[in-house]
């Protein structure tokens, strides 16, 4: 059997029986405010059941089988509009009077339009040049928001003694500072090059992609 999770503050009981039909679910579980899980659900209908939740912005995730937190060793968490409510580097290219720019290399990225992160994100930080860093602290204390849930799903994770890790593309200006201010266990981010109180354009060391992604998290799980 697999289990169809579903969260959204609109869920209502109209929009959970709809739900529920749709997806011809066995049995359908309030887990809490918010949150209901559909067992048993016909997997035919899946496509339908995304269209339903893209259309109502429910989030959705799909279960093999059912784990409880003492099964879960390591919380992975993205930056950039996941953890956090923006996109940093767009910020800093605001800053710079080059936002439209960046923000069209960014989202043609997310899309998968440009495959290379590597060369998008050159593309990108390229485009700071002579940006003052001290906007990276402005966007810090003034844009920079947590996403909702985020410091209530952190805690609990430390609550059960869940190693919690923030690794992104983004950079580690922000990443340290999240890091130290919601007592995570590891940060791992790019560095941007500042020379002279302003960013050069570049990163510093090798680019954190996708796969540099998995293979810290895998070496962490050894």
């Amino acid at each position: 059997m697999k289990y169809l999770v579903l969260q959204s503050p609109i869920l209502d009981s109209q929009l959970r029986e709809q739900i529920a039909a749709i997806a011809e679910a066995d049995q359908v579980i309030q887990v809490r405010n918010h949150v209901i899980r559909l067992n048993g659900f016909n997997e035919s209908q899946l496509q339908e059941i995304q269209n339903w939740c893209q259309h109502h912005k429910v989030d959705m995730a799909v279960l093999d089988e059912l784990r409880s937190l003492k099964d879960i060793k390591i919380l992975a968490m993205d930056m950039d509009s996941t953890l956090i409510n923006i996109e940093c580097v767009d910020e800093i290219a605001g800053c710079a009077g080059r936002k439209e720019q960046v923000a069209a290399i960014t989202e043609a990225t997310m899309r998968g339009e440009i495959k290379d992160f590597k060369e998008s994100l050159i593309k990108r930080v390229s485009l700071l040049a002579d940006t003052s860093a001290d906007c990276l602290q402005t966007i810090y204390n003034d844009i920079l928001r947590l996403n909702p849930g985020a410091e209530a799903l952190i805690e609990t994770a430390q609550k059960h003694g869940i190693t919690t890790l923030l690794v992104s593309g983004g950079f580690t200006f922000f990443t340290s500072r999240l890091k130290e201010r919601l007592k995570l266990d590891y940060a791992y981010a790019n560095q941007l090059e500042i020379l002279d109180n302003k960013l050069s354009g570049r990163v510093l060391g090798d680019i954190l992609d996708g796969e540099a992604k998995k293979n810290y998290i895998s070496d962490l799980m050894e």
